[in-house]
């Protein structure tokens, strides 16, 4: 019997089916491949977060960017080269690896592309991160990381301190290897106000698109962002840092002993158990005025900040975490004046506030609710030196 072969037909058949496998296994592969990139690139930005956590831990501030574009090499860039007391290059540039430790490829995302970095460094009111003198437990970002559902932009996170960009399977905007920056992405799209950190703080981090026709644009981006807290609260929980309370509390009771101390030796004009005798012997002893802006007392001055200057203190002793000068008020009787003033083993009244000490908390204005205050009654200085009043 003659063996009969395929028909045109029905090779065509099988070719078909060849190709419809072939279109869904590269589909697969394809599928499969853009996962692993997706999931290498969140494993290497939790990497990123941890080396600045430690980073923090270590030098209180946080690394600039590296800003050798066209080459490069993993070292932060400052106005003084290597000299970390001074200013960032830029808030915006490529991750330091070098500086944080950190091989070359640990800062490459899923695509081989180098990671976009931002961080916080506007100076004054806590913001600036990247200065050790400026560091304090209340610090906080000036970041804005948005979402967008169509037309509709919402904030996921105000006062942001850091994010980490990567720019996805379409690269628009990164940096790679070599120093060359691939094309930027269109004009008014979301991708491309993850490029432009040099020109503003806004960051979007969205569901990902391939509509070019979507509000916003087709956006892959994967972007990681660093708060106050997420920086901060290793660092409180393992020891490394005071929490803002606990800084408060340890300023507060540095400046009652000097306050207390200053006043040891510093004697009225007045003596007696009133106060109120000129040149009486011993002398009554009197608490330093308040000082209004320079760090130093203003005679007579009842309420103002502390003249830190005077008690041989810094401006630095003298700001809470928040970065505003600690609120000093007297009661009027522990200033000496023209009628006499101190305090005695008499005067004024055991029970009298003679010190309040307030921080305007992390809202930086009096009031609110967030203020934290320490009393000092005449009872507990008195106690202090006892021996040396009238």
């Amino acid at each position: 019997m003659r063996a009969r072969g395929f028909s045109l037909v029905e090779l065509s058949v099988v070719v078909l089916i060849i190709g419809i496998l072939l279109t869904m296994g590269i589909g697969a592969m394809n599928a499969t491949q853009e996962n692993q990139a997706s999931s290498t690139t969140a494993q290497r930005q939790a990497l990123v977060k941890e080396a600045l956590i430690g980073y923090l831990r270590r030098n209180s501030r946080l690394p600039c960017p590296d800003t050798d574009f066209a080459a490069p090499d993993g070292v932060e860039n400052r106005a003084t080269p290597n000299d970390p007391t001074t200013a960032c290059s830029a808030r915006f540039g490529v991750l330091p690896y070098v500086t944080l430790g950190l091989s070359r490829d640990a800062v490459r995302d899923g695509w081989g592309n180098f990671f976009s970095y931002h961080v916080s460094n506007t100076a004054g009111a806590n913001t600036d991160w990247t200065l050790t003198a400026g560091f304090r437990s209340g610090n906080t970002g000036t970041v804005t990381v948005n979402d967008r559902k169509g037309a509709a932009v919402t904030a996921i996170a105000t006062a942001v301190v850091a994010v980490i960009v990567s720019h996805g399977r379409n690269g628009l905007g990164a940096y790679g290897i070599g120093g060359t920056r691939n094309t930027l992405p269109a004009a008014g799209t979301d991708e491309l106000d993850n490029t432009n950190g040099t020109a503003d703080t806004v960051y979007f981090r969205r569901d990902a698109t391939t509509s070019d026709a979507a509000t916003g644009g087709a956006f892959d981006d994967q972007v990681m962002f660093l708060t106050a807290n997420d920086l901060l609260d290793p660092l409180f929980r393992d020891g490394s840092l005071k929490t803002p309370a606990a800084a408060v509390n340890d300023s507060f009771q540095r400046i009652k002993l000097a306050l207390i101390g200053h006043a040891m030796g510093n004697l009225s004009g007045y003596g007696n158990s009133s106060c109120t005798v000129w040149g009486s012997t011993p002398s009554c002893r009197v608490i330093i005025s308040a000082d209004t802006s320079n760090g130093w007392t203003e005679l007579g001055n009842a309420d103002g900040v502390l003249p830190y200057f005077d008690l041989g203190m810094t401006l630095n002793d003298a700001l809470d975490p928040w970065g505003m000068r600690y609120r000093y008020q007297l009661n009027a009787t522990v200033i000496s004046n023209g009628w006499g003033g101190g305090i005695s083993s008499a005067s004024p009244a055991a029970s009298t506030v003679a010190i309040t000490l307030f921080t305007r908390g992390p809202d930086r204005a009096d009031g609110g609710g967030d203020d934290i205050t320490i009393t000092v009654t005449v009872s507990e200085i008195r106690g202090y030196m006892s021996a040396l009043l009238p």
